[in-house]
């Protein structure tokens, strides 16, 4: 499936938006209560992991 440059730029704005909700609702709250260090750092990740995701959509998005 051949997706237009709309699509992978739209695309590349959810993943970003995760990343930023992921981040704000996983990692973030468990920092400040240093209760669980586990699900902040996978909170991290998650988010790391959809941001770069977003820059590859974005990045194969300029090359198209």
């Amino acid at each position: 499936m051949i997706l237009s440059r709309l699509q992978l730029r739209k695309i590349s704005d959810i993943c970003g938006d995760i990343a930023q909700v992921s981040l704000a609702s996983i990692a973030v709250p468990y920092v400040i209560n240093s209760q669980n260090t586990s699900l902040a750092l996978l909170g991290f990740i998650i988010t790391v992991a959809f941001w770069i995701f977003s820059l590859v959509l974005l990045n194969k998005n300029e090359t198209l």
